[in-house]
């Protein structure tokens, strides 16, 4: 009778907790990794039997009647890094937990048995009868004397040894010294993990293409193991089967459906592979894999991008290989789906217009925002967040036609009570005063706890295991739908928004089908059971989730629920416009303190921001740059309609099932083809994508008018002799040209000769962790070099001539924060005999930062913009290197004396400085865009900036106002580089909607020509001396066009630049420089590589 009650409380947790797929069904079983303590690791385990001491397992009903003639009962030793427990198979008894640091005396026994004795001063007893109640923890447990195990296949030394090893290591008094110990162990213990062949679905023909130390990650649990890829299926060995029955979990490539880059543990190091619906995937079986998706993390960010790579050229190989039209999309639509998922450019448009018209519903749209901007079901830290839609919990009945039961969609919980609001922004007034960081807010929308304070009911093990093994006080646990509505409207530290279990079955977590033991409320003595619903929902939960869902569909959310996605998601997430919202968060909730954490050097101090963003909650990934359109009139009424014939979304589907589910509907909505999905929209690297919203109607097409492609054998650069130009000839050679080959001949030319044209690669190294901001040429005369930085706000200096790297300034030099600018005065010599020139590095935490290459130091730093906005762009004329032009991302421009940043003539001159401008441009602030580009022209007597909404301004730095501001991209995308032509009166500009336009400055920006490059989105533009421009693309290629060509506009097409090869698949040219007197070329890229090349003459 025991047993069969406590089997009927033990059904399956909402959320996985590791483990993998049995016969078709998960493995019940009681013990589970959710029963690791915080930062603990599991060993190993080991069948045995446990005699208790006398009166220990008293307060257990029928737990000592389970126990053998012998006192004895049947079980697994599981050793914990910080405990050993002991795993009855008897259900009844409770599993007995002996943490290692208070163990008093660990002894084997004599003679035959293989046995030991073990005394401990304190014990945890777990999920008696297989129950999720408290944790019973006796704090006195000496009094009860030795507990003796017997080992029933090993001898005792197989459990002595490690266990030892460990409680010695728990008696060291110095706390960062023991994590490091147990950090050594456990990283021994995953390295020599090997991948076992016969675990292969077919060992004799299975090739393995890559394999590497992985963990696979569900809500609260990391699983160790072995991650293997085949050319037929990927599997993940873990490195102790706790399930059991599921040695190595495995799925078929045909049934991939995304792969996608996310963080895990706030690294760049997580891949999360979707799984197509089952049944849907052709030949491909169901899996053993757990979920519609695993979340795998991997060692580093470099090993990540091997696994994406290698999983990209196994699916392509099996397309080849079987070559018939259904196993082509097994490439492309695993392609396609994870750019979809990705929100890269184009995709993200073409949903975000299949939602306005009416094809995609609005849970669907908000879950697919959520993917896009890194949120997922395998991680409660970037748990996807949904909008509290409704206000009226307590009428009888509920109309959806009257507005007055909406919420306010427009503002953030937080700012919905006035009264609330008012104290909020005194505090942070007060703040300002104070020199803190300011915010609002100081918890967030979504966190850990406030994703299980909902979940707690149908998750009850995750709320045990994130409160230490103790329910809440019942107080504070989710009681009622109406209460927590008045709580995130009064409450200072209360702002938390929905979860999408709230909008799709099941209504599990509504209801305690368990019976769990939640406590009694002091404020009004209820007993916490099932959920006390709406009047109107008639106490059922499968009407409430209904009319929920129906709401949040309903025409009045449907025409208002693009404001809500500008405060979560868009261009009210933070700035200027958070602020005007009331949209202020922590400081830690955002992108930026994810940088820093990057940069973070100190384990200790990293460990402590990792655990303050865990807790604040982290921002989803900002999608857009400018206000979100909105919904179509009445485009909830063609939902339905539109997606019968597509769909593969049932209104039954549960949250984490809809998110790959919407990927087929979407694919079969917008139509891509293989092949313009693996040459335009491949993945690509880090938490790229998500540009401006450019309201696009349908599918963005790249490179409409098709670039000629001009394809050549890779180049041998061994003998390859490159030197920088002297001042002397810099003088004499005004345009920095590059031949990358003739323009009339590259575009009339049947065939292409291999021997000659184009540019031969120099060197190409993986030069930055993530994306080069900016490269620039430097050194001279016997040591020409490249300078780059990016992202990970770090300079390096490479030599020129072999790409070997000369120097790379510390972590934490030049700021914590991406570096946007570089620029090298060459006029100066940092010290006298120095190799290098003064090198001068904007930041976005608003610092110039003047750096001594050859000393490997920071000269000065001048805060030249506000910290909040940052150093969007730099640029310095070349004949007058005493000035430097910096636009902060807000739009203040400001021309610089370079002498004042460097102190250069002055060592004595060293430290904070606040460096005197010569003049400033404040006005454009006013435009309510982020300027993110720039260039002058050589006297320093004009500067041009770029928006990321289409705008270009002139400044003449004499007078206090622009000389004109002109819109050079119609669409609205951003303008992501700005060049000056050679005649001085024309600048060309790359858009972000693939086009170079040509601006006329004598008649205020005019635009007098452009032209679709064909490679994608534009990142770069370099005006190319006589020979035209030089664009950079997201497709990874470099294009070449001439405006001024004396040809009809039919034969002057653009061509790809033939001998710079993109350094994989995905990655998109971010920057590229030409040394001063031409000849040579840099390109920096998104996946943080630099590469040098020369002309091919």
């Amino acid at each position: 009778m025991l047993e069969e009650i406590a089997a009927r409380y033990a059904p399956q947790d909402m959320l996985r907790s590791g483990g993998g797929r049995v016969d078709g069904a998960e493995r019940s079983r009681r013990f589970s990794l959710l029963h690791l303590d915080e930062g603990e690791d599991y060993v190993g385990d080991w069948q045995a039997s446990m005699r208790a001491p006398e009166g220990s397992l008293d307060p257990y009903p029928g737990a000592v009647a389970a126990a053998d003639s012998n006192g004895k009962l049947r079980g697994r030793i599981r050793l914990l890094s910080s405990s050993v427990l002991f795993d009855p198979d008897n259900i009844v008894v409770p599993m007995l937990k002996f943490p290692l640091g208070s163990v008093r005396r660990l002894e084997a026994l004599g003679g035959s048995a293989d046995a030991f004795e073990l005394v401990c001063a304190r014990t945890v007893a777990i999920r008696p009868g297989g129950r999720d109640v408290d944790y019973t923890v006796d704090p006195d447990a000496l009094k009860l004397g030795a507990w003796r195990f017997d080992l029933s296949h090993q001898p005792a030394g197989k459990v002595l040894e490690p266990l030892g090893q460990l409680i010695a290591i728990h008696q060291i008094e110095s706390t960062p010294e023991r994590r490091s110990a147990l950090e050594t162990l456990r990283v021994a213990r995953e390295d020599s993990a090997v991948f076992n062949r016969r675990n292969l679905t077919d060992p004799e023909t299975e090739s393995v293409c890559f394999e590497a130390p992985a963990a696979a990650i569900c809500p609260l649990v990391r699983e160790p193991g072995r991650l293997a890829l085949t050319d037929r299926r990927i599997y993940f060995q873990p490195i102790n089967d706790v399930t059991g029955g599921c040695a190595a979990r495995s799925h078929s490539l045909a049934g991939i459906g995304a792969v996608l880059r996310r963080r895990c543990a706030l690294r760049q190091t997580g891949l999360e592979v979707f799984f197509k619906a089952r049944g849907d995937a052709g030949d491909a079986d169901d899996g053993t894999f757990l979920g519609p998706s695993v979340l795998l993390e991997l060692r580093s960010e470099s090993e990540r991008e091997a696994c994406v790579q290698a999983m990209l050229g196994a699916l392509a190989a099996t397309a080849l290989r079987r070559g018939d039209g259904d196993d082509k999309a097994i490439t492309g639509g695993a392609v396609a789906g994870s750019a979809l998922l990705e929100g890269k450019i184009g995709w993200l448009e073409a949903t975000t217009a299949a939602w306005r018209r009416g094809a995609v519903s609005n849970l669907d749209y908000l879950l697919y925002l959520n993917a896009a901007a890194g949120r997922g079901f395998n991680d409660l830290t970037q748990w996807p967040v949904m909008p509290w839609v409704l206000r009226d919990y307590r009428s009888e009945t509920l109309n959806l036609d009257d507005p007055a039961v909406y919420r306010d969609l427009a503002r953030p919980v937080g700012a919905l009570d006035e009264e609330r609001l008012a104290t909020l922004r005194e505090r942070m007034r007060q703040m300002k005063l104070a020199k803190m960081p300011p915010y609002l807010y100081g918890t967030h929308y979504s966190a850990p706890g406030y994703v299980l304070y909902w979940l707690i009911r149908a998750a009850p093990a995750h709320h045990l295991r994130l409160q230490s093994g103790r329910y809440d006080a019942p107080d504070r646990q989710f009681h009622s739908i109406a209460e927590s509505w008045e709580s995130v409207l009064t409450s200072s530290a209360d702002v938390k928004e929905l979860t999408p279990e709230f909008f799709t079955p099941p209504a599990d977590f509504l209801v305690n089908v368990r019976d769990l033991p939640l406590g009694r409320r002091t404020r009004d003595g209820a007993e916490l059971g099932d959920v006390v619903l709406p009047t109107w929902a008639n106490g059922d939960p499968t009407t409430f989730l209904r009319t929920h869902r129906a709401a949040l569909e309903s025409e009045h959310v449907s025409r208002r629920i693009h404001e809500w996605i500008d405060l979560v998601f868009g261009y009210k997430q933070n700035g200027h416009e958070a602020e005007r919202a009331d949209n202020v968060f922590h400081p830690l909730t955002y992108e930026d303190a994810l940088l820093e954490l990057d940069a973070e050097a100190d384990p200790v101090r990293r460990a402590s921001l990792e655990a303050q963003m865990n807790e604040f909650g982290r921002a989803p990934r900002r999608l857009f740059a400018k206000a979100h359109p909105r919904r179509d009139a009445n485009a909830h009424e063609k939902y339905n309609q539109t997606l019968l014939d597509v769909s593969d979304v049932s209104d039954d589907t549960p949250a984490p099932e809809r998110t790959m589910a919407l990927v087929g509907t979407l694919l079969a909505l917008l139509e891509p083809t293989v092949e313009s999905t693996l040459e335009a929209l491949c993945l690509g690297g880090g938490e790229g994508g998500g540009a401006g919203l450019d309201d696009l109607d349908e599918f963005e097409q790249f490179g409409a008018d098709e670039a000629t492609e001009l394809d050549v054998d890779k180049l041998n650069a061994d003998d390859a002799s490159v030197k920088l130009p002297t001042t002397t000839e810099k003088a004499a050679a005004d345009d920095d040209e590059v031949d990358v080959g003739d323009f009339a001949e590259e575009n009339s030319r049947a065939e292409t000769p291999t021997n000659s044209g184009g540019l031969k690669q120099l060197w190409l190294s993986k030069c930055h962790g993530i994306s080069v901001g900016a490269v620039r040429f430097t050194g001279g005369g016997a040591e020409p070099a490249i300078a780059s930085v990016g992202r990970d706000s770090v300079l390096r200096v490479h030599s020129l001539q072999l790409g070997d790297q000369l120097h790379a300034s510390t972590v934490g030099s030049l700021g914590k924060m991406s570096l946007s600018g570089l620029a090298v005065t060459a006029e100066f010599a940092s010290t006298p005999g120095s190799k290098f020139p003064a090198t001068l590095v904007g930041s976005r935490d608003g610092g110039v930062y003047a750096y001594d290459v050859d000393g490997g130091v920071t000269v000065r730093r001048t805060d030249a913009h506000d910290a909040r906005d940052g150093v969007g762009a730099m640029c310095a004329p070349r004949r007058e290197p005493g000035k430097i032009f910096t636009a902060s991302s807000a739009g203040r421009i400001r021309l610089w004396d370079v002498a004042s940043f460097t102190g250069l003539g002055n060592r004595a001159l060293t430290g904070p400085s606040a460096g005197a401008f010569i003049a400033e441009l404040g006005e454009l602030e006013s435009e309510d865009c982020e300027w993110i580009s720039a260039c002058c022209d050589d006297g320093g007597s004009l500067a041009l900036v770029g928006a990321d909404e289409g705008l270009v301004a002139a400044w003449d730095p004499r007078r206090k106002r622009a000389s004109w501001i002109a819109e050079a991209c119609p669409s609205g995308r951003e303008v992501t580089g700005l060049a000056l032509m050679p005649d001085g009166f024309r600048v060309a500009v790359a858009c972000g909607d693939g086009f170079a336009r040509i601006l006329e400055l004598r008649k205020c920006g005019e635009v007098s020509d452009d032209r679709d490059l064909g490679v994608g989105s534009l990142t770069c533009v370099l005006a190319n001396g006589k020979r035209g421009l030089l664009c950079g693309g997201r497709t990874g290629s470099l294009a070449a066009w001439d405006p001024d060509l004396a040809a009809p506009a039919a034969v002057r097409k653009p061509f790809r630049v033939r001998g710079v090869e993109v350094p994989s698949r995905g990655v998109g040219v971010s920057c590229a420089a030409a040394a001063p007197g031409g000849g040579v070329l840099a390109v920096g890229w998104d996946d943080g590589s630099v590469g040098v090349y020369a002309e091919n003459r």
